[in-house]
Parts: structure tokens; sequence; C-alpha cells
């Protein structure tokens, strides 16, 4: 009987030390999170492309098993830690990493709070300037334009970026147009010039219009 109860804990001790090692080389994959207001004509489905994730991971993340969202829903959107700051490891269409980092800069200066498709509408508004002729050919000529962009004049550019600046950058690069193709955006409840009113709006996301 002796024999036999060592023979049932050394088999124990086997499987718990096996269950030990193979824990220890699952690898561990640190999170990145932010929260996402939901916009009129938000679904799970657009939420999901933004941030690279997927609709049942948007749902388990937020216990909300619905397919319907609303209106100044917060959901919690998470991501591999990996991508929430790709800074120097950019893999968009021939841009450098010290070129993201600036638009990430502005997109946070200029949009921070504003809908997600607001901030990748701000970042795309950069890279339509890029490509106009009338503007700078590269997007630190395009941020650095004098009387271009305030937070250039202000400081505010000079803020670290959150995860959803980036965000909105990626999926800019990636070919999202989020403004419609404009090469213009302000608020109008603070906007001083009055020959901005003379473009020609195409777009309005929440407190920005965007113009040609």
């Amino acid at each position: 009987m002796q024999r036999i109860r060592v023979k049932g804990l050394t088999r124990l001790a086997v499987l718990l030390a096996i269950a030990v090692l193979t824990v220890s080389v699952v690898p561990y994959t640190a999170l990145a999170a932010t929260i996402h207001t939901v916009s009129p004509g938000d679904t799970l489905w657009k939420i999901s492309q933004w941030y690279g994730t997927t609709v049942n991971e948007l749902k388990r993340a937020n216990n909300h098993w619905n397919d319907v969202v609303f209106p100044n829903q917060k959901l919690v959107i998470t991501w591999p830690a990996a991508t929430a700051s790709r800074g120097a490891n950019t893999y968009a269409t021939g841009s450098s990493a010290r070129d993201m980092e600036l638009m990430a800069k502005m997109v946070y200066a200029e949009s921070r709070g504003e809908p997600f498709e607001g901030q990748v509408a701000v970042a795309s508004v950069i890279l339509n300037r890029v490509k106009d002729s009338r503007f700078p050919g590269t997007v630190a000529g395009v941020v650095y334009q004098p009387g271009a962009f305030t937070p250039v004049q202000n400081g505010q550019l000079y803020q670290t970026p959150n995860a959803n600046a980036y965000k909105a950058v990626e999926n800019a690069l990636k070919g999202w147009d989020a403004s419609g193709g404009a090469i213009y955006f302000f608020n109008p409840d603070t906007a001083t010039s009055s020959w901005i009113w003379s473009r020609q709006i195409v777009k309005k996301i929440g407190k920005h219009y965007f113009a040609k």
C-alpha cells in the first residue's frame, strides 16, 4: 500500500511539473487599450476595422453580445501592445518612422477627444497636402509650413501622442481618406479666419469641418 501511494504521489508531482512548465512557456501577449466613443453611423464591424481587431474581440472585451451600438456609447478597444505605438516600426507605404511620429503628434494635438473617424481625417488632410502641388511635398514640410497649424505655434504639437493617434495615422496611411479628399479642416466655433469659410466644405466630423 505504501509503495502504491508513493507511486501515486510521484505521478501527481510529475503532472504538476509538466503543467507548470507548460504555463511558463506559453507566450504572454501584453495588451494596449483605449476607449472608443461611438459616433452616429459607427458599427461594430467599422470599429473593428479601424482598430485592427475583430467584432468578436470587441464583444468579448466589452461583455457586449448585441450587434447594435449607440451614439456616445463607450467601448474598450484592446490590441497587442506592440502595435499601439509603432513609431519606429511602421510598415506604412513608404512612410518613415519620423513621418508617422510627426503625424501622430499633429493628430493628437488637433483632434484628441474627437471621433476616431475625425482623427483619421486629420491625418488624411496632411497626406492630401503632401500630394497637392500647392503644398510642400513632405510630411514635415506640410506640418511646419508657416501658419498652417496652430499646434506648431502654441507648442501643443510636442505632446506625446496616445495609441489612438497612431492607429488613426496607420489607417490613413493604409488608404482610408476619412476627410473626403479635404486639404483643410477647422473648428467653426474657434476659427478666426474669414477666408476659410470660402472653401468648399465636404464633410463634418465631430467639431471639425473638412474642406477643399
